[in-house]
Parts: C-alpha cells; sequence; structure tokens
C-alpha cells in the first residue's frame, strides 16, 4: 500500500497546475459550502444558547406571529402571566432592528435591568444600563466594528441618542452582534406602545410545563406558549433559511463534482498507455481503480482542508465588515461539527466526480490501451 501511495502521489505532482487548479475547485467548494450552511444555522443555534441561557422554561408571543418583533404581548396579558400560581417570575423583552452609522444592521433588545438576558452577559467595560434612561450597553463585535466604548453616542431606530455606557460579551454571535437598552425606551423607540414581543416564564419548583401550557392556551387565547427550548426551531423563516442555505451548498458542491470529472477524465485519457502497460505488467483494474481514487483523494482532502481554513478566515474578515448579515458568520458560528461534515461532503463529492474516470479504467483492456496510447 505505501507504494501506492508513492506512486499516487507522484501522479498528482507530476501535473502541478492540474492539480491546483482541481484542489482550487474543491477548496471553492468546501470553503462556500461552509460558510453557507454555517451562516443558515449559525442565527438558529445562537437563539436557541440565549433561550437556554435565561433559564425559563416556557416562552409565550402572541398568537400567530411568525417572527418575535411581529408579536405584541399587552400589559393585561403579561400581568395575567404574572398571576398564573404556577409562575414565579415573568422576564419580557422587545426585538428591534436598528440601522447603524456604517449601514449595518445591529439587533436591539429591550429588558429590564436584573434580567436573565442582562446577567449571562460578562462586562468588559462600563457597566449596564440604569432603568428609565437612554444608556445602551453594545456586544463586543459591534462595539469593535463601529470603534464603541463607554461613554460614545450612538443613534438607534432614526435619530433617537443613546449613550453608550458598556461592552458586553457572550459567547454568541447575534448578542456580540447586538444592542441592550432599558425596554421602555425600546417600546419608545420602536414604537410598541405598552406591549413587549416576549415573555419568559419561570416556573416554581415542581410546576408541570405542559400543565402551564395548556392553561396558558385555554385561558388566553390571543397567546400562543411553547416550551421554551422548542420555540427557536417553530420560527418558520429560520427553517427556510437553514434549508435554502444548505441547498446553495449542495448545488456548489455538485458543480465542484463536474469540475473534478473533468479533470480526472482528461488525466485518465492522457494516461491511457501509461493504464495499458500497468495492466500489462500484471496490475489487476481493481489495483488501478484505488491509484485513481488515492489520487483523487489526495487533492480533495487538500482541497477541503485549504477550504476550510478560507471558510474559517472568510467569517473572521465578515466580522469586521459594514453588512447587515455579519452577525450569521461570526467564527463561533463554524463549529467543529460544521467543518466535519463539510470536509466529508467536500471529499464525497470529489470522489462522485471521478465516477467518470473510474468507468474509463473498468472499461479499458490492456490491448486497446497500449494500441491508442
Amino acid at each position: 500500500m505505501t507504494g501506492l501511495v508513492a506512486i499516487g502521489f507522484r501522479n498528482v505532482v507530476r501535473r502541478p497546475l492540474r492539480s491546483i487548479l482541481t484542489s482550487a475547485g474543491v477548496a471553492f467548494g468546501a470553503a462556500s459550502y461552509v460558510v453557507l450552511v454555517a451562516s443558515g444555522q449559525g442565527l438558529k443555534d445562537d437563539l436557541r444558547t440565549i433561550v437556554a441561557g435565561l433559564g425559563s422554561e416556557v416562552l409565550v408571543q402572541h398568537a400567530g406571529a411568525s417572527l418575535p418583533e411581529l408579536s405584541h404581548v399587552g400589559p393585561a396579558d403579561v400581568a395575567a402571566l404574572r398571576a398564573l400560581p404556577e409562575v414565579r417570575d415573568v422576564s419580557v423583552v422587545t426585538i428591534g432592528a436598528s440601522q447603524l452609522p456604517d449601514r449595518s444592521q445591529v439587533l436591539v433588545f429591550g429588558v429590564d435591568t436584573g434580567q436573565a438576558l442582562i446577567r449571562a452577559a460578562r462586562l468588559v467595560a462600563g457597566r449596564f444600563p440604569r432603568p428609565g434612561t437612554d444608556e445602551v450597553v453594545v456586544g463586543r463585535a459591534s462595539a469593535r466594528r463601529l470603534g464603541l466604548s463607554p461613554g460614545d453616542v450612538v443613534e438607534l431606530a432614526g435619530r433617537n441618542r443613546f449613550r453608550v455606557v458598556g461592552v458586553f460579551e457572550t459567547g454568541q454571535g447575534v448578542t456580540n452582534s447586538s444592542a441592550v437598552i432599558d425596554v421602555a425606551a425600546a417600546q419608545r423607540i420602536f414604537g410598541l406602545g405598552d406591549t413587549i414581543n416576549l415573555a419568559f416564564l419561570n416556573l416554581k419548583h415542581g410546576a408541570a410545563v405542559d400543565d402551564v401550557i395548556e392553561r396558558i392556551l385555554r385561558d388566553l387565547p390571543n397567546l400562543e406558549a411553547r416550551p421554551s427550548d422548542v420555540w427557536v426551531s417553530s420560527i418558520q423563516q429560520l427553517e427556510v433559511a437553514e434549508r435554502y442555505t444548505r441547498y446553495l451548498g449542495l448545488v456548489v458542491l455538485v458543480i465542484v463534482a463536474l469540475g473534478v470529472a473533468t479533470s480526472m477524465s482528461m488525466n485518465v485519457t492522457e494516461r491511457t498507455q501509461e493504464v495499458g502497460i500497468l495492466r500489462a505488467i500484471g496490475w489487476s483494474r481493481f489495483r488501478v481503480l484505488r491509484l485513481v481514487l488515492l489520487e483523487v483523494s489526495l487533492i480533495a482532502i487538500a482541497g477541503a482542508a485549504a477550504g476550510l481554513c478560507l471558510a474559517r478566515l472568510a467569517v473572521l474578515a465578515t466580522s469586521t465588515l459594514p453588512v447587515s448579515w455579519s452577525f450569521w458568520l461570526n467564527p463561533a458560528a463554524v463549529r467543529g461539527r460544521i467543518l466535519a461534515v463539510g470536509l466529508v461532503v467536500s471529499v464525497a463529492a470529489s470522489l462522485a466526480g471521478s465516477l467518470p474516470a473510474i468507468g474509463q479504467v473498468l472499461r479499458g483492456c490492456p490491448a486497446d490501451s497500449l494500441r491508442h496510447g
């Protein structure tokens, strides 16, 4: 086997330009697949982590709202939720989007000071906003991109000026690229009146989640309640976005497979006489086949590995760009599982692309190969 590996490696390096171009195509496919999948899954995973970090068991929104910002829960409903005997605490949250000076979009969370959403954040500078003030604490990614620090002033949702009083870090791309203000200020600048978007319920010890949800659906029919850990999966737009980006990634890999097919078919055609000689001196079809697969694997693995590094660099670069979707492509989104899947599917697509070359090897016979070499 060692000798076969050496032969395969020599065959790859003796045609450097073709091998490099083929490997570059695989690298592009691997990088595109990883970035697309990470962008589709990153926001969903980060939201799930944020919800889990709140420690709440039940999430409540307005019935039929397809996105959190389209949900409007009034003060009477919040009071009714707080009055439920099984509920220990209710955390209210508003969510809005605002354009920043660099024309990027930032998510703005409105919360009560002291809520779990704030407590889960780690301050790296300054302090948290005081209730009833136009103060803002910004995520580390947004602060770095815009050069913000405590004492600066930033405009949110139009010309509403907020003084930056702190910078926080959470480890999630969404919140690291977001801003947090007092819930009353958020209601004012986003025109919510006295409504909020989401209510997170922390239940008393021993309370059954299903019983609480059933009570809410029965007594408050204008509200929709779900276990907090499954709420993110119920947002249809996130599911559609994840499937769409995954399909786009697969389309890119199909293009990569076609490129590998063309390259390997030319490679085998140019080496017809060489294959014939190998067969004539006793090499079986299976051994020649293993040699072809080995060469494809070497090119594909090198290209896929380079592509994964390229994807990582692309994500790091986009975290500093003024683009509205930069928080989807944060370094934390490119996790080990996505990288591993990207490596496997890229190599698999390359091997699939080598099928025409494999067919040439299996169909050929030594005499014909020598005659037409």
